[in-house]
């Protein structure tokens, strides 16, 4: 009977959500807790091994606190009992992507961003799309703050570098400037190998804040200036609705 029970365990096991698990994690109790669908007690008991010595520089903990609070935020009943919890989760996440930089430039043992790729990657499409309704919303400072918040999780995702920048630049703070000029100099580094497309997630992103980049670019009597944004968003994404879109009405 029990050779039976060890195979349909695994089977389970890999038949759990793709991010039911920090990937080269040490800390059972936690891993346990959220295979249990306990997030609130993942976010506690890793909250206050945050405040030890010991694990106070521990991406691993950071990460489980930003997964946890992740689906606490999901969660319907569970929403008005932590109104702070998107903050939190792009400031712990911003610590785990620090402390596993810190690690890996130290060779010391850690849970890594690469290893938990999958993850990421779901988190990403969360917050890019919380932060693009404040966007939308033309709240530019505040959809600036959020962005530069997410660049510490993200921080070689050129897109995301983009919209932080044109956010700065549509709430008249020219330090957007900056930003704009290393996101070309990233994109002429990238795009010279002809097989780089980007990141699938926050590809959507680039096309839909371009097309308001622009448009407001030819509202302030800079038409030049959009339609050399267009010209460069149409040679890194050519296949993307938004940009298609776009360019054929800015440069027509």
């Amino acid at each position: 009977m029990f050779k039976k029970i060890i195979p349909i365990a695994i089977i389970c096991l890999f038949s759990l959500p793709s991010f039911a698990q920090v990937v080269g994690g040490k800390h059972n109790k936690l891993f346990n807790m959220f295979i249990l669908e306990k997030y609130e007690d993942v976010y506690y008991k890793a909250f206050k091994m945050s405040e030890k010595e010991k694990h106070s520089r521990e991406a691993e903990v950071y990460l489980y606190m930003t997964m946890a609070l992740h689906k606490i935020a999901e969660n319907p009943d569970l929403e008005e009992q932590y109104p702070d919890a998107y903050e939190d989760i792009l400031k712990f996440g911003g610590k785990f992507r620090k402390y596993a930089d810190k690690a890996m430039e130290k060779e010391e043992e850690t849970v890594t961003p690469a290893d938990n790729y999958d993850y990421l990657q779901e988190l990403k499409a969360y917050v890019l799309n919380e932060t693009y309704f404040i966007f939308v919303e033309r709240k530019y400072s505040k959809a600036a703050s959020r962005y530069r918040k997410v660049m510490k999780i993200f921080p070689d995702d050129e897109n995301i570098l983009f919209v932080a920048g044109i956010s700065e630049m549509m709430s008249n703070n020219r330090q957007g400037q900056m930003k704009l000029d290393e996101f070309k100099t990233i994109v002429d580094e990238k795009y010279q190998n002809s097989s780089y497309e980007g990141d699938e997630v926050s590809n959507e992103y680039f096309g839909k804040t371009m097309k308001t980049w622009t448009n407001y670019l030819v509202t302030e009597g800079q038409a030049d200036e959009a339609k050399t944004w267009m010209k460069l968003a149409y040679k890194m994404l050519p296949e993307n609705a938004d940009i298609e879109e776009q360019y054929e009405k800015i440069m027509n």
